[in-house]
């Protein structure tokens, strides 16, 4: 069963209870469905509720997350983990209403699955209160604190040849800047297997989970394509993968 079609079931069951009541047992039903892949990001791996407060742990892919940035920066994760309670929609709603009605606090603990560092952010109920009521956030400012979580955790390296450098809005697309070692692959190379590339970078975004669902709507959200440009470190030559708002709908959908 989805996590979606969980939360649907346990809302029918739990007509008539008290608020913290029902909090307690969509807690219990979700947190059986863990650990819950978040894609390439990781996993939820327990969802709990204590003394008011719901708890979420995240073993994070220190691949593709870098824990010591991010608990060097809380109010950067804040930020940006705020965001996502700003109207929010499906399976997030469902558990986020549930949590405003018991007037709960929310707990964030993240941990590195290879390095064992881990660190918290916690949401009082006031502050999501003021988040559900918070109308003067638009779009633009959530994409921009979306790339200001991805930037402080940069540079990372990807692979062999590969660093990402920065992720930056230009004009009508968001781009991630690549640096590529032209000692391992030239530009020349990636550009004839440029759509091999596009059908990996496409995988990738398909099944990167509700963290990359929720970035990809972001972009979409202001009418921005997507782009991926490498650069080689001798050369200066540059190659694209361009997903335009259509191919990013088809994505999501």
């Amino acid at each position: 069963m989805t996590m979606a079609a969980l939360m649907g079931c346990v809302v029918m069951l739990l007509a008539g209870c008290l608020a913290e009541d029902k909090l307690k047992l969509a807690v219990e039903a979700a947190n059986k469905q863990c650990p819950f892949s978040m894609g390439t990001t990781g996993y939820v791996e327990s969802i709990e509720y204590e003394d008011g407060v719901v708890t979420y742990t995240l073993a994070l892919n220190e691949q593709v997350s870098n824990i010591k940035a991010m608990s060097e920066n809380p109010d950067v994760v804040k930020r940006t983990v705020m965001t996502n309670f700003i109207h929010p929609e499906g399976e997030l709603k469902t558990m986020h209403d549930l949590i405003l009605d018991a007037n709960a606090s929310v707990r964030y603990v993240y941990k590195g699955n290879s390095s064992g560092d881990s660190f918290e952010v916690t949401f009082t109920a006031d502050e999501l209160k003021a988040a559900e009521d918070n109308s003067s956030l638009n779009v633009e400012d959530k994409l921009n604190a979306e790339i200001e979580a991805t930037n402080m955790q940069l540079p990372m390296q990807v692979d062999e040849a590969t660093v990402l450098e920065n992720l930056a809005v230009e004009d009508n697309s968001v781009v991630y800047l690549y640096q590529v070692d032209e000692s391992v692959v030239s530009i020349d190379d990636m550009k004839s297997n440029a759509d091999a590339t596009k059908g990996n970078l496409k995988n990738m975004l398909e099944n990167g989970g509700l963290p990359v669902q929720t970035f990809l709507k972001k972009v979409l959200d202001t009418g921005r394509n997507l782009r991926y440009r490498y650069t080689g470190n001798e050369s200066g030559a540059t190659t694209e993968i361009v997903f335009t708002t259509d191919d990013l709908q088809k994505i999501l959908h």
